[in-house]
């Protein structure tokens, strides 16, 4: 973007979706969750283990908020970046209530 109001250039939407935070939210078992899996390099932060009917999708099952910050901090890694590009979280509730009592502990 220019000093100038005569530098001023329209702005551009980009198609892409990274560098984006997408909150996909909807009825139990409408396809969030699969639909998210087809995100290019999708890692499943799994708090709800029903992902057995997704085919080849990258999961990590979270059993506790620590375990949690533990994925978080792997992620910043830049090898483990170039892999996952896409992070899901599932479910948004669970995850809550884990995080919940971590704090309240």
């Amino acid at each position: 973007m220019g000093n100038s109001l005569l530098e001023i250039q329209p702005h551009k939407v980009s198609r892409d979706l990274r560098g984006y935070s997408v909150f996909l939210y909807g009825a139990p078992k409408t396809g969030k969750t699969t639909i998210a899996s087809k995100f290019p390099g999708a890692l499943l932060l799994a708090f709800e283990k029903g992902y057995s009917t997704l085919p080849g999708v990258m999961a990590k099952p979270i059993n506790s908020w620590s375990e949690f910050k533990k994925v978080l901090r792997e992620l910043k890694d830049p090898e483990v970046h170039k892999v996952f590009e896409t992070v899901i979280v599932d479910t948004a509730d669970i995850a809550y209530s884990y995080c919940e009592k971590y704090v309240c502990s």
